[in-house]
């Protein structure tokens, strides 16, 4: 009887134990192959990449949306701060900016924004630019991350102008 009481608590603990490694190493894990994949088809660090529409075997966001197109930016603002610019649509629009561990820290949408522009400076610990003008500026909780920038397609004909939209969005290394 003390052995299967023993052999009980071991598994409990044991599950516990691996439960918890893998909480805690799976966010990490997302974004280590979001790296590598984004390294392996040769985008790099502080740069947009603006996908085209979702289909049925698109997979370089997770589980997404035919009803959107997005760019993604990952960062690295460990030396120098980045700033996204891009112009709204006249449909949803957000940014998203996500931790080295998928962790969701700020998010800002077209009903949040006046005017026709958005002007976004990310920037890492101690190292806040000096002249940031209107844009708006928000620290990073870790060096490094992700920026997600979306757009709903309302109408299949109005595409062409949303992705003529999606292309004018920038990123710049301060």
């Amino acid at each position: 009887m003390k052995k299967t009481i023993s052999w009980g608590i071991a598994v409990i603990a044991l599950s516990i134990l691996f439960h918890l490694a893998t909480i805690a190493a799976f966010p990490t894990a997302v974004m280590g192959t979001l790296g590598y994949k984004s390294k392996k088809a040769g985008i790099k660090t502080n740069t947009i990449k603006h996908s085209p529409p979702v289909t049925e075997g698109s997979r370089s966001v997770v589980r997404p949306s035919p009803d959107l197109i997005y760019s993604i930016i990952g960062y690295d603002v460990s030396k120098n701060a980045i700033k996204v610019t891009a112009p709204i649509p006249d449909t949803y629009w957000s940014l998203s900016c996500f931790t080295s561990d998928t962790e969701n820290f700020y998010v800002i949408n077209d009903q949040q924004i006046k005017g026709g522009e958005i002007e976004f400076i990310l920037y890492g610990k101690g190292g806040k630019p000096a002249d940031t003008g209107n844009a708006i500026v928000v620290e990073s909780p870790s060096n490094r991350g992700a920026v997600l920038l979306r757009m709903l397609i309302k109408d299949e004909k109005k595409l062409p102008a949303l992705q003529k939209i999606q292309h004018q969005a920038r990123c710049d290394v301060l």
